[in-house]
């Protein structure tokens, strides 16, 4: 019984430290006027290509990828709805 609830407690830090992580990730990409480059990871956002305009999203944290219609790698941040 010990060891059920000492390993809940560990996977509760886990997940909580996690989730710390990615609210920060998201204020610091905020902060760098929402400019994000391919290789790079981002929070989930809605992503706007600067070179065509296309838009990537992404649902969930991740790591952002070249634009798939002109190879473009920097987008921009647009209101994730």
């Amino acid at each position: 019984m010990a060891l059920k609830e000492t390993l809940w407690h560990w996977l509760e830090e886990v997940a909580d430290h996690t989730r710390i992580e990615w609210s920060e990730l998201a204020l610091i990409q905020a902060e760098r006027n929402d400019e994000v480059k391919a290789g790079e990871w981002s929070a989930a956002a809605r992503l706007k290509c600067d070179k065509c305009g296309e838009e990537q999203l992404l649902k969930h944290p991740d790591v952002v990828t070249a634009c798939g219609k002109c190879g473009e790698q920097a987008f921009h941040r647009k209101e994730f709805k």
